[in-house]
């Protein structure tokens, strides 16, 4: 690694980058971009471009490019980006390395040779590409149906999101391997059926009081907050809490790092509910008021109800929760019972005691609450801060007090006297033994430090109004075989101790009519969220999903099917051939079994694929056609998170050769295919320009309902005013949506689930409460639902025999561990976990760029230096690391952060430099090991993190080729040095028609 700089000097050394930045560095002329037309290019002056930078997933950090004479020469921060406040990390600033790439791609292509082998590209038109494809999946729909097509997605370049819509609209597919499945998704789908549509975003920005980070080093890159924002928090915090298996950059922060065994997570979470209950710590008024806790559960009695709103869209709800319908002929199933303390010391008993919850007006027994009052009672929090926003005051009863806790008399209907128990009496009772001794048993980490760091994030100061800050909830709850149980065991949390939808809080997306759905055909544009019975049952619709049956709540949610089950209807043709796919930015490699994928993917008989490079997955293709890079794309951006920022990409350059941007990729495939790309007879045959203006007058139609709205006539405008003044706030342009917290309270919770998206829901009217808005959440009770109901209705049964002890979350040991499988651990004795974040990489992305790739030129294992001393590695050594399942290498990083026992591999590997078409993904991609049966037992994403592992030395005696050294099929070896001249092979190429297939 001694010529760590040889690419940055020799990439400066360039004769047009020199001249370029001489010309900045001396004073040269500057200027925004403001010339007329798409085109970025322009000659003879040197440019800033401001715009949103992807180049690790959704992050949206605001950058500024410097171009000269229509090239990009260099990356910085825009300080007009309230969230990344002027900073960009090292993969922003190597993005140009990524646009000039001498080997991106540049035409359509189609194969010339069977799969599994070379696929002899050979450039042919788009035309010939959609024809060709249009032709294929025309045949494949004609005698398979939408069953024999699937789709692909990844984390995108930008929303690149055709596999999780338009790509299955136009080619019917019934099945989808989306990166959603094992990437925020999880968390998603679990808050969906709790509260709210990724309610686990945390506004960390915002910087908590305390901040507690769960499972994740987003200080390299993530989807929500990175970098700088993460680094303030944790300075500015009284107290940071990491909990991870290992430590991370910023971990050596912490004040507490509960070093958790890989995929035990949960218990923590159950000890510190027992903590935070017993010391009195708990939000008691929000949760009686806005949680089903103190709704009753009557186990002996058939569940009932009847068509309710929820997450994903309406269904007909049936449950155990006891109902006036349950006790009264004739009675309401959206009425929902609670034992009355104040009725009680009256002296009443049995159904004499209840009062109810009105489902259907989102009002408790005798109370009308109003927005108004919750919008005049309350205080502005964060004043002065790009965080500032309204908090209204805790609506208090007026007349009843329902009961937490307890078991009562009530008597049905029919006349039978049963049992019912409040919903927080079974948590009680589920807790009573998660004592901190206990969690120090099952995870490792040292019961006082559990105690001690939940006493620190849970208790307030004197007078204080909200807790100290959200949970952030990273990506290995995603991923550890238990996740929901999981997240919403650590969600419960924020929601017992007054840290949700609060400042520095679990707020959920950033909520905006300001779409960004131009991916999306016009036919499918806009529209609010239809919770009508005439709108259909999702589950219903979804029946087709393979592993449905298996995984009923895949059906319910209706984004991914499990994906080892794609592998195997691929590979087998049960439950139904699977023989056709389409893919924009997805990946076979990242999750679950990569092995029977890899099979998979080189038997279908037709697929078609969008991408930057010859990737892996790229190299199965029949038709593989170029799209943009994010220097050269125009696009509306919204922040994921709850951050509050709106802005765009605005083209730096011209895209090189034949590229489209993904919508107009999605469009000619569409045209192919003779499906109506556009309905709107003003503008028949939209290009993304013409779509980002027609989206955002729908947008602004919509917004100006209420009187909110951005202050531009048009999408140009917008861009601008952006060019020149830099991000809006979300929480000053739609106050109602973004502006407040503790929406529940003003009723601008209940909004369309999704990110960016500020729609109520259709037909909605609720007295008190704005139009197609109600208060509570988007669950059939309103409720942040500790009894999930949709779980009980949609989830039960399946693979896993989840019955209605799951309702309530307790604890189950990994599949996979020293506990639940010890004579496993006897041959495979170490705990593995993956997916951590590298500085340089975002997942499968920037391999064969010349300054990430000599700054890490290797996939690590990280490992304990005790566990290494015992079997003789030492650091840098390659190390075999096998399963029942694979075998695969990576190289030694002898590492105290990590516990004894336990390693951390990394994902997503392959080797641009080795030859096609695997690219040398087999031999050290982790998913390589994957148990394909070890996958959460509700939702179906595979547990990638806490899996069994043996580990021993490569030497020259047990590699092929007698090489410790990863090698191709010829005895090619890997770049593994930074000094290795292959890397400056791949060197930007200014002339952007290298590589002219």
């Amino acid at each position: 690694m001694e010529k760590l700089n040889v690419s940055r000097r020799s990439f400066v050394k360039m004769a047009v980058a020199t001249a370029s930045i001489v010309a900045v560095s001396s004073g040269g002329s500057l200027v925004a971009l403001a010339d007329e037309g798409d085109s970025a290019t322009a000659e003879n002056d040197v440019r800033r471009v401001r715009t949103v930078c992807r180049a690790c997933g959704k992050m949206e950090c605001g950058v500024w490019v410097t171009v000269q004479d229509g090239k990009a020469i260099r990356v910085e921060g825009d300080q007009s980006c309230f969230t990344s406040r002027g900073n960009c990390c090292t993969k922003s600033q190597s993005s140009i390395q990524a646009c000039y790439h001498p080997d991106r791609l540049r035409y359509p292509m189609k194969r010339t040779r069977p799969k599994g082998e070379d696929p002899g590209w050979e450039r042919i038109s788009w035309d010939e590409a959609m024809k060709v494809s249009a032709e294929k999946f025309a045949e494949v729909k004609e005698k398979y149906g939408g069953t024999g097509i699937f789709t692909m997605n990844g984390t995108s370049r930008m929303w690149a999101m055709g596999g999780y819509a338009t790509l299955a609209i136009l080619t019917g597919a019934v099945n989808h391997h989306v990166a959603s499945c094992i990437c925020k998704g999880p968390r998603f789908l679990t808050t969906s059926t709790t509260d709210e549509y990724g309610s686990n975003w945390m506004t960390s920005a915002e910087e908590p009081r305390v901040y507690v980070e769960w499972g994740g080093n987003i200080e390299y890159s993530n989807y929500d907050d990175s970098c700088r924002s993460v680094v303030n928090a944790v300075s500015k915090a009284e107290a940071f809490i990491s909990i991870d298996p290992r430590m991370t950059g910023i971990g050596k922060e912490a004040d507490y790092w509960l070093n958790v065994r890989p995929g035990t997570d949960q218990a923590i979470a159950l000890a510190w509910a027992k903590i935070i209950y017993e010391h009195d710590l708990m939000d008691e008024l929000y949760m009686k008021r806005w949680s089903n806790g103190p709704f009753l559960v009557v186990e002996d009695m058939e569940p009932s109800g009847g068509w309710m709103i929820d997450n994903s869209g309406a269904h007909d709800m049936k449950t155990h929760l006891l109902k006036e319908c349950d006790i009264v002929e004739g009675g309401s199933y959206q009425k929902f019972f609670v034992h009355d303390a104040n009725k009680a010391r009256d002296g009443k008993v049995g159904n004499d005691a209840l009062s109810f919850y009105d489902v259907e007006v989102t009002q408790w027994d005798g109370e009308s609450i109003t927005t108004d009052d919750a919008m005049s009672n309350g205080r502005v929090a964060k004043e002065g801060t790009p965080f500032e926003g309204w908090l209204p005051a805790p609506t208090q009863f007026k007349s009843i007090d329902p009961d937490l806790t307890g078991e009562y008399d009530v008597t049905l209907k029919d006349g039978r006297t049963v049992k019912a128990k409040t919903v927080w009496q079974y948590y009680v009772d589920m807790l009573e033994d998660k004592t901190p001794e206990w969690a120090e048993e099952v995870t490792g980490v040292d019961a006082r430090k559990i105690e001690e760091a939940c006493l620190a994030w849970a208790t307030r100061p004197e007078g204080a109004d909200h807790g100290n800050g959200g949970i952030h909830i990273s990506l290995a709850m995603d991923q550890n075989g238990n996740n929901y149980q999981t997240i919403r065991s650590i969600m419960l949390l924020s929601h017992m101790t007054g840290n949700m939808d609060i400042p520095a809080g679990n707020r959920g997306p950033t909520h905006s009519y300001f779409n960004d759905e131009c991916w999306l055909p016009y036919a499918f544009l806009g529209g609010q969220f239809d919770a009508s019975p005439e709108a259909g049952n999702k589950f219903d619709q979804n029946e087709l999903i393979v592993g449905g049956d298996d995984w009923p709540i895949t059906k319910w949610y209706g984004q991914w099917s499990e994906p080892n089950s794609i592998w195997k209807a691929v590979l087998t043709g049960d439950p139904y051939p699977i023989v056709a796919g389409a893919n924009d930015s997805g990946s076979f490699m990242n999750h679950g079994t990569s092995g029977p994928a890899w099979e998979a993917m080189n038997k279908l008989d037709f697929w078609l694929e969008a991408n930057l490079w010859h990737h892996p997955t790229a190299e199965c293709a029949d038709i593989l056609v170029p799209v943009y890079h994010w220097l050269e794309m125009r696009f509306p951006r919204i922040s994921q998170g709850p951050h509050c920022g709106l802005a765009m990409n605005v083209p730096c350059v011209d895209a090189p050769g034949d590229c489209k941007d993904d919508p107009m990729f999605m469009k000619a495939l569409a045209q192919a295919m003779e499906f109506p790309w556009s309905m709107d007879p003003d503008m028949p045959d939209p290009d993304t320009a013409d779509s980002c203006e027609r989206m955002f007058q729908l947008a602004q139609e919509e917004a100006a309902k209420i009187g909110e709205g951005l202050p531009y006539k048009s999408y140009r405008e917008f861009e601008e005013d952006f060019q020149e003044n830099g991000w809006q706030n979300a929480k000053k342009v739609y106050p109602k949506e973004m502006g407040t917290y503790r929406r529940w309270e003003t009723g601008y919770m209940t909004i369309k689930p999704g990110v960016g998206r500020a729609e109520g829901i259709v037909g909605l009217s609720v007295p008190g409460c704005d139009e197609t808005r109600r208060f509570g959440y988007i669950t059939p009770t309103s409720k942040y639902e500790l009894w999930p109901t949709v779980i009980e209705r949609y989830g039960m049964g399946g693979k896993a025999n989840v019955d209605m002890s799951w309702l309530v979350p307790d604890y189950r040991e990994p599949l996979e561990s020293p506990a639940s499988d010890p004579k496993l651990f006897e041959e495979y004795p170490f705990v593995a976990t993956t997916g951590r974040r590298i500085p340089v990489y975002f997942h499968s992305e920037h391999r064969q760029l010349p300054w990430c790739r000599e700054q890490w030129p290797v996939p690590r294992i990280e490992i304990n230096p005790l566990d290494a001393a015992k079997l003789g590695i030492e650091q840098g050594d390659w190390v075999w690391i096998e399963t029942k399942h694979g075998k695969i290498r990576q190289c030694a990083d002898v590492y105290y952060g990590i516990g004894e026992g336990v390693v951390n591999l990394e994902h997503a590997w392959w080797f641009p430099e080795l030859s096609a078409p695997n690219h040398g993904e087999s031999l050290c991609n982790c998913n390589r090991l994957l148990n394909p049966e070890n996958v959460d037992p509700i939702m179906a994403s595979p547990c990638m993190r806490g899996f069994a592992v043996k580990m021993y030395k490569a030497t020259p005696e047990n590699s092929p080729f007698g090489n410790p050294v990863p090698c191709d099929e010829d005895g090619t070896e890997i770049i593994h040095d930074a000094s290795d001249p292959r890397l400056k092979e791949w060197l930007p190429d200014y002339s952007l028609n290298g590589s002219d297939y």
